[in-house]
């Protein structure tokens, strides 16, 4: 089932703008792959849209962090959770600035998607340390 939202359509091409310039590893490439699919499948949002507020996710992640995401990947597993959450709320977050029409539904349409992807994201991890 996927969820109906607006989004401001000037935001959106302001942040795919900046993810067709970006260069990553595979690992992140495959990461934003299947975290954007997921979210994707939960709300009607256009797959560039997604991977573009990812990567602009992972950026304001990295500056408030001041560690790189590269540094994520040879932590601990306890460390890559809490990271990847983090992310995940800072996502959230970015696109519920976004929504065109804000309301308590709009949000909780945004919390499920993330949390389902989420659960992929610390499905990968484990495949991963495993």
């Amino acid at each position: 089932m996927t969820f109906a939202i607006k989004f401001e359509e000037d935001a959106i091409r302001d942040i795919q703008r900046d993810y067709i310039q970006v260069k990553c590893s595979p690992f992140q490439l495959f990461l934003i792959k299947r975290i954007s699919e997921a979210i994707c499948e939960q709300i009607d949002i256009p797959m560039l849209t997604i991977r573009a507020a990812t990567w602009y996710t992972l950026k304001e992640w990295q500056l408030r962090n001041n560690r790189t995401i590269a540094e994520v990947n040879c932590s601990d597993i306890k460390s890559k959770i809490i990271a990847g959450k983090e992310i995940f709320d800072i996502g959230k977050h970015i696109l519920k600035q976004f929504l065109k029409e804000p309301s308590v539904e709009n949000e909780m349409k945004l919390d499920i998607a993330y949390e389902k992807a989420f659960k992929i994201y610390l499905n990968v991890i484990n495949e991963v340390t495993s």
